[in-house]
């Protein structure tokens, strides 16, 4: 920003002859209500942060905010987003690397292209896009509730009263929705109100009044801050999305989606529970395994199966695992294992120099079928011979990895048109038997994994639970500006 003021003569951008420019702050924080929710990225109003009464702290304040409005959602799909005042780790690894656009974005302070840049660099997948709209038409229902609402507590009048429940039954806001505007009459408002009023244990009217009102907003509120979440995870994932494998984990189903959005396939699927997260991330599928051998991951050796070995000594024989070298990849024999001091080994501070192993077949938790995409997390989609499980609405149980439902036909669909060189009746031969197989790609498919607990479905805003409590602790916020007035 620095060499922006240079290149400039140190000329303000929002001041005209030492008047200030009202239009142009109030196209910024239109542009920015419009195209990112409420003051955007921000951890403060933008009265506090930069209507200050000396200009040119105004001055730097409003730049200072546009700039990190945007170079925020572009960072967002490098990686990066901001906690407490600076640059977090990444907690999503994405395909595509952002080099923020400094030059033009600064530009846009000159032009005052506001919304066209930050359009520029939003997702454009339909996801994001439904999403956002729907954001739009909360934020305008809410601001005109409270217009409509205003005379209603004065003098509850009866047009007004009804005018509010039909802007809120646009949202699918009751507990027993109108079909139609003209099904509403003073009659059923009053039901519905009332219906609304027992349902929060607030006293039951049948008419508008503060404690309402404030029950309603508290609830329009965090329905906002949901959708904002959200809108802020999908600016992770690339703006456009080619054809992908989509793993929802709110919702417990994995996706073969078109770039359109359309869904081509979909499979009930277990995600991690709370202490063994499925983490968010993006990948590519780079082939599918037919008959794997379990490899298993270290912390689950450490966590889980060391603890059973130091009680029976005989535990790994009976559960049929072998004992790997990491080094030479070679399995130990009998006495080998029996050398190895367990115990040791149960604290991530030595590293482990075994792997356990488990070869493919009825006692395998892989299943038949793997799904592989080299991660840092060690997480995969795979088969299981548990199907019971799927039964239940709620399938957070695993140590991080993803069961399919479905996973036989998961991979027939994901390799009859991906697949190079693709045999279906070799596959049906080859899966369920003993022999690890190796069906390549011919085309690598974008796998990614999200954690959206808001989404649009059949037009409507669908609220998941936030099964891994993240939402509470998602922050919005840049942080506070760095900027102070000499004393």
């Amino acid at each position: 920003m620095a060499n922006f003021y240079r290149n400039r003569d140190f000329c303000p951008v929002w001041f005209d002859e030492e008047e200030f420019e009202v239009d142009k702050e109030k196209e910024l924080w239109t542009a920015v209500q419009t195209e990112l929710g409420p003051l955007g990225y921000s951890i403060k109003t933008p009265n506090s942060v930069c209507h200050q009464t000396k200009d040119f702290l105004r001055e730097l304040c409003l730049s200072r905010y546009w700039l990190d409005q945007v170079s925020v959602v572009e960072a967002a799909r490098a990686g990066r987003r901001w906690e407490n005042g600076e640059w977090a780790d990444p907690k999503l690894d994405v395909l595509n690397k952002v080099q923020i656009r400094s030059e033009k974005i600064l530009t846009a302070l000159e032009t005052n292209e506001f919304q066209e840049t930050l359009q520029e660099v939003q997702p454009r997948f339909i996801d994001y896009v439904a999403l956002k709209e729907k954001l739009q038409l909360y934020l305008t229902t809410q601001d005109e509730l409270t217009k409509a609402l205003d005379p209603v507590l004065k003098e509850a009048d009866e047009t007004h009263t009804l005018n509010a429940i039909r802007k809120l039954n646009s949202l699918e806001f009751w507990d027993h929705q109108l079909k139609t505007e003209e099904a509403l009459t003073a009659t059923n408002s009053n039901k519905v109100i009332k219906s609304f009023q027992r349902s929060h244990n607030l006293e039951q009217t049948g008419r508008f009044n503060k404690a309402t009102l404030k029950r309603v907003n508290q609830i329009l509120g965090a329905r906002i801050r949901k959708i904002q979440i959200n809108l802020a995870r999908m600016r992770q994932l690339p703006q456009e999305l080619d054809d992908h494998l989509l793993v929802d984990i709110p919702s417990f189903t994995v996706f073969i989606r078109k770039e359109n959005g359309d869904v081509k396939f979909q499979s009930k699927v277990v995600v991690g529970k709370q202490d063994w997260a499925t983490p968010q991330f993006l990948e590519r599928l780079s082939y599918i395994e037919v008959n794997p051998n379990w490899r298993v991951p270290d912390s689950i050796t450490r966590q889980e199966i060391i603890p059973k070995i130091l009680e029976n000594e005989n535990y790994l024989g009976e559960k049929q695992f072998q004992v790997m070298d990491k080094k030479t990849q070679k399995i130990l024999v009998k006495e080998e294992v029996e050398e190895i001091d367990w115990e040791e080994y149960q604290e991530d501070d030595k590293p482990l120099p075994v792997r356990l192993v488990k070869a493919s077949g009825p006692e395998n938790p892989l299943g038949a079928i793997k799904f592989m995409f080299p991660n840092p997390h060690a997480v995969y989609l795979h088969s299981t011979s548990n199907q019971a499980v799927f039964e239940r609405s709620q399938r957070a149980f695993s140590h991080g990895c993803i069961r399919v439902e479905k996973a036989a036909e998961l991979a027939k669909a994901i390799l009859s048109e991906f697949g190079k060189d693709y045999n279906s009746e070799e596959f049906e031969k080859k899966i369920g038997g003993n022999e690890p197989m190796i069906f390549k790609m011919r085309k690598e498919l974008p796998v990614y994994f999200t954690y959206w607990t808001a989404k649009i479905e059949d037009g409507r805003v669908q609220f998941r639970d936030d099964i891994y409590q993240e939402d509470d602790s998602y922050s919005l916020e840049i942080g506070k500006p760095k900027l102070k007035v000499a004393e």
